[in-house]
């Protein structure tokens, strides 16, 4: 499989949705098996607010531009371009991050 970024991007902010009603702040860029790539851009939210739930799947951040804070089950990382942060699954995080996220 092979994926464009450029082309993933082109599609944000996706379809309106209950939760996200300025569109959502993610797509998925491919899916195989137990895997799914997504590119994810927080910062498109109206209120600045991220709205994600915790998650049954592990979760690999790559942060493509940009800078802000991530929060992991209470402890707190800088975060700027070039940066990767792992979510454990089914935790309770928190993101509040001002950057492009991959």
């Amino acid at each position: 499989m092979k994926a464009s970024l450029d082309d993933a991007l082109k599609r944000l902010p996706g379809a309106p949705a209950a939760d996200y009603p300025e569109g959502e702040p993610f797509t998925t860029v491919m899916a195989g098996g137990s895997m799914r790539v997504e590119v994810f851009a927080p910062g498109s939210n109206t209120d600045g607010r991220d709205r994600q739930q915790p998650h049954t799947q592990d979760e690999l951040y790559f942060v493509q531009s940009g800078q802000g804070e991530i929060i992991i089950n209470g402890q707190r990382f800088e975060a700027g371009a070039g940066d990767a942060f792992l979510w454990p699954p089914v935790r309770r995080t928190t993101l509040k991050i001002s950057a492009k996220i991959l």
